[in-house]
């Protein structure tokens, strides 16, 4: 892949986050389209859903969007490894959309998450990062062995939550498709099969992911070490 076309793509993305998330006035030139997110508003009449993105697009947009066109609470759990700096130390909620910073070991959202879907309510994730010290599942992802978080999957299966891996990705200048694939919904199996129902689970949306990182290879900006 072209290195210069994919941090030319991270900076243009950054720069149109900024435009759209400030209002300013130049956000009046983008377009959006949306493809199946009537799965979303079906399956979060049925309860709880995980919205389960990835370094993959704009996904700090696809949170703004949600949260003005969804009818029930949008909970964004974002990694912050410097929340005193940015200022974003504690939960704040703009436009309909409950932001929950996430410190280093990621221990910390556990139980806001499983509270926030037995309640019914929408969760977004990233699956496609671990922290440190949490259980991960190890898959093939684009040739090579990766790790990825196996909580998502987890969490689904304790609270019955449905699964549903969304991304925005750019089209073109000013436009954005925001999409939501097949829903997932992990198996309720006895604690000797639960690890294998898991890692089932994670198979599907790693093999979703891998497809969308093919389509878009420069839009997925997971900068650091990621393969074993």
């Amino acid at each position: 892949m072209d290195l210069f076309r994919h941090f030319r793509s991270f900076g243009i993305s950054l720069i149109d986050r900024y435009i759209l998330t400030r209002g300013m006035r130049d956000a009046k030139r983008f377009r959006f389209d949306y493809i199946n997110e009537s799965v979303i508003e079906q399956e979060a009449f049925r309860g709880g859903v995980i919205l389960l993105g990835a370094h993959m697009g704009n996904w700090e947009i696809a949170g703004a969007l949600l949260g003005k066109r969804l009818r029930k609470p949008v909970h964004v759990f974002m990694y912050d490894d410097q929340p005193e700096a940015t200022g974003n130390a504690s939960v704040r909620e703009k436009d309909g959309v409950i932001i929950h910073p996430v410190q280093a070991d990621g221990a910390d959202i556990a139980v806001e998450v499983v509270n926030a879907l037995r309640s019914g309510e929408i969760v977004c994730l990233h699956g496609d990062r671990y922290f440190e010290g949490q259980r991960t599942v190890e898959i093939g992802f684009l040739g090579k062995p990766a790790l990825f978080p196996a909580g998502p999957m987890a969490m689904a299966m304790i609270t019955g939550a449905t699964v549903l891996p969304c991304f925005t990705l750019r089209t073109s200048l000013f436009h954005y498709e925001f999409s939501s694939a097949t829903p997932i919904r992990p198996q309720v199996v006895d604690r000797c099969r639960r690890d294998a129902a898991i890692r089932e689970a994670t198979e599907q949306y790693v093999r979703i992911l891998e497809a969308t990182c093919r389509r878009y290879p420069d839009q997925w900006y997971n900068f650091y070490r990621y393969w074993k």
